[in-house]
C-alpha cells in the first residue's frame, strides 16, 4: 500500500553531519584493499509466529474493536499519546531468532539490574543468550508484520525496485579470512542496482553514494575472524524513497556481523537501536495512517504505547525512559564499485 507523504525532514539530526574519515582511519585504510558491496537483501528478522506466542490472537484494529467488542477506539495517529491504550498485545514469550547481543547483557524482566530498561532477551540460532530484538516484541502480534505479509514483502521489494539502496565500503582489508583492523562505512545511494533476468541484483555495478552526507555513516572499526566481518557501533541513517514517499530510517549504534564468501558476496545480520519516534513516524504517524493501521491490524494509541513499553536503548537523561528499540535485519551483499566523489571507487573482490 502506497501512502503519499514526505516525512524525512521531520527527524532532527542527533549529532550533525557525519565527519569525514580521520587521518588515522585514512592511513589505516591505505595499508590494504578497499572492498565495495551493495545489499541485495534487507529484511527485518521475523521468525515464524507460534500461535501460542500470541495466546489471544493478533491485535484488533479500531474497526474490529467496534465490531467485536462494541466499543469505539480512537483513530488519532498524529497524537496517539493523547488517548488510552485499548489493550494492545505484545509478543512476550521466549523465542529463538537471528540477531545480535547489542548490550552485552542477557537481560530479563525478572532481574531489574540486568541491563538498560530491563526486558526479556531472545535466544540466538546457535543457542547463545542475550539476543536483542525488542521491535519484534512490540510488533510480533500484529498480522501485517508477519513473515510474507505486507511490511515484510514491501521491505524486501524495496531493495530490488531501487526504493532502498544500501552500500557498504570495507577499507584496509589485508586478508578476507583474518584481519585485525578494517574500516567500514555504510551509505545510502540514490542509484538503482541493476537486476538479472531472474530479478536478482547483479554484482559489479558502479553505484554512487548519496549526495546528502546525512546518509553517510562515520567510520566503524571492524575485524574479520574466520571470514566473518564484525563492526563496532555507528549511527546510520538510510533513505527510503517510494514514489512520492520520502522516509528516513534512523538506526543508532548499528553494527554488522557478515560472513564473507570467496566469491566476494556476504550474508549476515545488521543490528542496532531504532529510534522510537523515528520508528513510529515511519510506521504510524503519516498521511492516511489510520487506514494503514486498519489494513495492518492495530490501533495507533496501542501501537505507540507498546513501543514505549518495549523500548530498551538510549535512556533519556532526565526521565530514565528508553528512547529506542533494539532491532535486527537479515542482510545479503554482492560486490559493487562504491563511487565517492573525489575518491577512488571501492574495488571488487579478486576475480569478479
Amino acid at each position: 500500500m502506497i501512502l503519499p507523504v514526505t516525512v524525512a525532514a521531520a527527524f532532527p539530526m542527533a549529532c550533525g553531519a557525519p565527519e569525514p574519515p580521520s587521518a588515522a582511519d585514512a592511513a589505516a585504510a591505505a595499508t590494504g584493499e578497499t572492498r565495495g558491496f551493495v545489499l541485495s537483501k534487507w529484511a527485518m528478522v521475523i521468525p515464524e509466529t507460534d500461535p501460542a506466542n500470541c495466546p489471544e490472537g493478533f491485535n484488533l484494529n479500531y474497526v474490529e474493536f467496534e465490531e467485536q467488542q462494541g466499543r469505539e477506539v480512537a483513530t488519532d495517529c498524529d497524537d496517539p499519546a493523547a488517548h488510552p491504550d485499548p489493550g494492545y498485545m505484545t509478543l512476550d514469550a521466549a523465542g529463538t531468532l537471528m540477531g545480535l547481543d547489542l548490550d552485552a547483557v542477557a537481560s530479563t524482566l525478572a532481574s531489574p539490574g540486568s541491563g538498560t530498561c530491563p526486558h526479556d532477551d531472545f535466544t540466538g540460532l546457535g543457542g547463545e543468550p542475550g539476543i536483542d530484538h525488542q521491535v519484534w516484541r512490540a510488533i510480533g502480534c500484529v498480522r501485517g508484520y508477519q513473515k510474507g505479509d505486507q511490511i515484510d514483502s514491501t521491505s524486501r521489494a524495496a531493495i530490488k525496485d531501487g526504493s532502498l539502496t544500501i552500500l557498504l565500503e570495507v577499507a584496509g582489508v589485508n586478508d578476507l579470512v583474518e584481519d585485525d583492523d578494517v574500516q567500514v562505512r555504510i551509505f545510502s545511494s540514490s542509484d538503482r542496482a541493476p537486476l538479472s533476468p531472474t530479478g536478482e541484483l547483479l554484482p559489479g555495478a558502479s553505484l554512487e553514494v548519496h549526495d546528502d552526507v546525512r546518509f553517510h555513516s562515520q567510520v566503524a572499526r571492524g575485524q574479520i575472524r574466520n571470514g566473518v566481518l564484525t563492526t563496532e557501533p555507528v549511527d546510520v541513517r538510510l533513505e527510503l524513497t517510494i514514489q512520492v514517499i520520502d522516509f528516513e530510517y534512523w538506526i543508532r549504534d548499528a553494527r554488522i556481523r557478515m560472513q564473507m564468501h570467496p566469491d566476494g558476496s556476504g550474508e549476515g545480520v545488521l543490528g542496532g537501536y531504532w529510534d522510537l519516534e523515528n520508528f513510529y513516524t515511519v510506521m504510524g504517524r503519516h498521511f492516511l495512517a489510520s487506514l494503514a493501521a486498519r489494513y495492518l491490524g492495530y490501533t495507533c494509541p496501542g501501537f505507540y504505547a507498546a513501543l514505549h513499553r518495549q523500548a530498551d536503548g538510549h535512556p533519556d537523561p532526565e526521565t530514565g525512559n528508553c528512547t529506542s528499540l533494539s532491532a535486527a535485519w537479515e542482510i545479503e551483499a554482492v560486490p559493487a564499485f562504491v563511487i565517492q566523489r573525489d575518491a577512488p571507487p571501492a574495488q571488487l573482490a579478486a576475480g569478479d
